[in-house]
């Protein structure tokens, strides 16, 4: 044990077990680093909602899913327009919402059928050079499961290069994720709880 309480709680029940000790936590896989996790989602879906709060009130973005999906056109382009492609040539900047870039890549070929909504739907009905804002809330972006900040909403600018003629493909879904679990108090408090329980469950334990 690395805590000095969670140590001492370890000991007192190894040595002197009591009955209270020996009820198992409601989360056996509980662990700080998984507390520290949704302590740090819930921040960054509070800061979420609350940005495209402020967004949903801007007259010169233009509204894909309210309050989820929001695009501004700042270069417009003049050649042929995005269709029902699925490969595309772009360059895009992707920040969180405190500016911290997570991806860039300023010439890139993908298929949108592979990227999440938010991107793969913001990005339709471009035109070649043209360029974009697009603002992403995590409903419609990488969620909390993901080796990113979880819960992070995205500010993309993205050019359009090129378009891939030849090729077709379905967007993914347009279908919000749902992240109410992140904002669930039940959920949170078990993982505390369990936190506190462990290490004197794991004492008995190991004592018999």
């Amino acid at each position: 044990f690395i805590d000095k309480e969670k140590k001492s709680a370890f000991i007192k029940a190894f040595n002197h077990p009591e009955d209270t000790y020996r009820k198992p936590p409601t989360m056996m896989g509980a662990s700080s680093a998984i507390l520290e996790g949704l302590k740090k989602a819930r921040s960054n879906l509070a800061k979420a909602n609350l940005q495209f709060d402020k967004l949903s009130q801007d007259a010169t973005l233009k509204e894909l899913v309210v309050k989820q999906l929001y695009l501004k056109t700042i270069l417009p382009g003049n050649e042929k327009k995005l269709g029902k492609e699925d490969r595309v040539r772009i360059g895009f900047v992707m920040e969180d919402i405190e500016g911290n870039i997570l991806f860039a890549n300023h010439d890139s070929w993908i298929n949108l059928s592979e990227t999440f909504p938010g991107f793969a739907h913001g990005l339709q009905g471009m035109r070649v050079q043209e360029k974009r804002i697009l603002f992403v809330h995590p409903t419609l972006a990488y969620g909390a499961l993901t080796t990113l900040p979880p819960c992070s909403a995205l500010t993309i600018q993205v050019q359009l290069l090129d378009i891939d003629s030849q090729t077709l493909g379905t967007l993914p879904l347009l279908k919000p994720l749902d992240l109410s679990w992140v904002e669930d108090s039940y959920f949170y408090n078990n993982i505390e709880e369990s936190l506190i329980q462990q290490p004197y469950f794991t004492g008995i334990f190991y004592r018999e």
